[in-house]
């Protein structure tokens, strides 16, 4: 089986679609989206009719918009004749056409905001996991063993007239052969030796920087500047301009970015990109502080363009993420999670990111946790993001780049 999951929605519904995707996908659930997964050239009715019986379950991204698509309508019923698992993830509080009803009056639905968040995407994904079947790990592709074949006794072959002297050739190749595998090993265990003792050096001569919880304060590096800003000069680089997303601006010493109202598309997204790359292993600091709107702010790290990159955000009550862009699509490193060490409401947040082989996040030079996240020689930038219509703003400060010891 190709696929565990088909996603069915309204095009009008495709962020918060290719969301869902992404995070089941980044939990290991194998999912079926259109257009994606129909091949070019495909007849797209023909491509979903036969996704849909190959699948376990379909999430039903339910809004106003999947409610009057006939679209989604023969979807649901062949889901139903497939005897999949129909799970609505209900993004709008409305009730089902009569003919969809038919189809949903017995499942249970997940209620969601518009646009839901990743709290409760979490929960989506954890019941799609609850159902799907655990694999045997023998036995990859879920079908069953072929019990007849098992049962087949292989007739047994008379053995050849060998000279004598064939039957002590053994001894010497394996002799040759023990030869050659004790001096691989003698080779392999020199260089563990070689790497250990370079790594013993070098820790001698570095000092830990990582606390190991959220009460010890941690003092910024002491390390050679590579790029600082403190947004007073407007010709310092950053994007100045307005789109029919955002605006991006300087004012009063600091750099603004400030999602518009009323802009209704799910998850408004800006950000700006420095003139600085190659960086290597550094620290990035910046102070942010919320100015009004619903959503989160943060430091884009790992920039190679505007189609691949992650990004460190927090949001005005107290939580924090990571996640990753890449080739447009958005998916979670680490969910949304709360810190005491995020200030709420309207504070200055001081965000430290240390990249190198292990990546460390701080707040407010706090230890806030590690960062599995694979380091590049890369970019840096500004991140806001709104959760709805009311737009957002965040305003940043002093921006330092310095090189890790």
């Amino acid at each position: 089986m190709a696929h565990d999951v088909f996603i069915s929605y309204s095009s009008k519904d495709k962020p918060i679609a290719n969301g869902v995707c992404a995070n089941l996908e980044g939990a290991g659930v194998r999912c079926w989206i259109a257009p994606r997964d129909i091949a070019p050239g495909e007849d797209w009715p023909t491509a979903i009719a036969k996704a849909i019986p190959q699948s376990r379950i379909m999430v039903l991204v339910f809004s106003s918009n999947s409610n009057s698509s006939e679209d989604v309508g023969r979807e649901l019923m062949l889901a139903a004749n497939s005897k999949l698992v129909i799970i609505p993830f209900k993004i709008e509080n409305i009730e089902p056409e009569p003919g969809k009803q038919y189809y949903l009056a017995r499942t249970h639905w997940l209620d969601a905001m518009n646009p839901p968040t990743k709290k409760q995407i979490a929960t989506l994904v954890s019941r799609v996991k609850s159902i799907l079947p655990a694999t045997d790990p023998g036995n990859v592709d879920g079908t069953e063993p072929d019990q007849e074949l098992s049962r087949v006794a292989l007739p047994k072959l008379s053995s050849p007239i060998r000279p004598a002297w064939l039957r002590y050739l053994w001894i010497p190749v394996m002799l040759v052969i023990l030869g050659v595998l004790a001096w691989i090993m003698f080779i392999v265990d020199l260089n563990q030796h070689t790497t250990t003792l370079t790594r013993l050096l070098t820790s001698m001569a570095t000092v830990s920087t990582h606390p190991m919880n959220n009460d010890q304060v941690i003092p910024t590096s002491k390390s050679q500047y590579i790029f600082q800003d403190d947004f007073s000069d407007e010709t310092s680089g950053w994007d100045i301009s307005t789109d029919q997303v955002a605006e991006r601006y300087y004012e009063n010493g600091e750099y603004i970015i400030r999602i518009l109202p009323g802009y209704t598309s799910n998850y408004s997204n800006s950000w700006s990109v420095a003139d600085v790359k190659d960086l290597g292993n550094v620290t990035i600091e910046v102070d942010a502080r919320f100015v009004s709107g619903e959503g989160a702010y943060g430091i884009i790290v790992n920039y190679l363009s505007d189609q691949y990159f992650n990004f460190i955000e927090i949001t005005p009550d107290g939580y924090w993420d990571l996640v990753q862009k890449s080739g447009g699509y958005y998916s979670d490193l680490v969910l949304f999670q709360p810190s005491s060490v995020i200030r709420t409401g309207t504070s200055t947040n001081r965000l430290r990111i240390e990249l190198s082989e292990s990546s460390v996040l701080y707040v407010n030079d706090q230890f806030i946790s590690n960062l599995a996240i694979p380091h590049m020689v890369s970019g840096v930038g500004l991140w806001a993001t709104a959760w709805s219509g009311s737009g957002f703003e965040v305003a940043f400060d002093n921006l330092v780049i310095t090189q890790l010891p």
